[in-house]
């Protein structure tokens, strides 16, 4: 997250010193040294909060002072000991650049600190955007957004049948919903057409899984990570034969100008 946006995530006030300019600092990766100063004793009284209130008052003089005098230098470079900042505290001292890396750090920790307050309520605040997202895909796409409602069971239940799934009166619609899908799954693997209605009898409607009747040369012990394999296999096996053939069109060209006699292959003989 960039330096300006973390500085408005966190609402700093605009109208606090330097408050306007600071945003357009950071921007520009170069923060003076008032504003440094207004920042940290901001950031300490709102949001950081490591010092008991009557330690703080050498930061807010230095705010107010603008970052000068020595006492600022002293209670800043101890602020920073105390956050645990890897950055050495004459960085604020020198030129512009080196403050900003500070005010991004003390920043970066704000935000940190801002969040471990108020985790839970920011993640729940996150979430509901998605799963509105999720339901609006699922009602754009005409995909059920209510596995409770009467229309929703009615139009499972009409799919089962179309299916051919067999299932109780009262079987679960989840459950139901999961057999129609590995019905479907059969009758696209097994290439369509008339036998939906034995989809849920397996290999009734003709070979249920391609796959297993192709040798694989070894097993894993895991159903699912042979089946994968079997189907790269089958996969690399095509490259080659495209490979192959493609080789075949390359040497019957070279051949056509390079054979004495010449080769006809039109004609499938050799020589006039």
């Amino acid at each position: 997250m960039a330096a300006a946006l973390k500085l408005r995530a966190l609402g700093y006030p605009a109208a606090a010193a330097g408050g306007g300019s600071l945003a357009t600092q950071l921007e520009g990766r170069a923060v003076g040294r008032a504003e440094l100063a207004t920042l940290a004793a901001w950031l300490e009284d709102v949001k950081i909060r490591a010092l008991p209130v009557a330690a703080r008052g050498a930061l807010r003089e230095g705010a107010s002072g603008g970052g000068g005098g020595e006492a600022w230098e002293r209670a800043l470079g101890a602020y920073l000991k105390e956050l645990q900042c890897p950055y050495e505290a004459s960085l604020a001292f020198g030129d512009d650049t080196g403050r900003y890396v500070l005010a991004s750090w003390l920043l970066g920790t704000a935000v940190a600190y801002e969040y471990a307050d108020g985790a839970k309520k920011f993640n729940a605040s996150a979430a509901r955007p998605a799963e509105a997202d999720a339901a609006a895909a699922a009602a754009r796409d005409g995909g059920f957004t209510d596995l409770q409602s009467g229309e929703t069971r009615e139009a499972a239940l009409a799919l089962a049948v179309v299916l051919g799934v067999k299932h109780a009166p009262d079987a679960p619609l989840l459950g139901v919903l999961e057999s129609c899908a590995k019905a479907a799954e059969r009758l696209a693997s097994s290439g369509g057409g008339s036998n939906a209605g034995s989809a849920d009898n397996g290999a009734a409607g003709g070979d249920a899984d391609p796959l297993s009747s192709l040798p694989l040369g070894f097993e894993t012990g895991d159903l699912a990570v042979d089946r994968a394999a079997t189907a790269l296999r089958c996969l690399f096996i095509n490259d080659l034969r495209s490979l192959q053939t493609a080789v075949d069109r390359l040497l019957v060209s070279v051949q056509e100008h390079t054979a004495n006699p010449k080769t006809d292959t039109k004609r499938g003989k050799v020589g006039r």
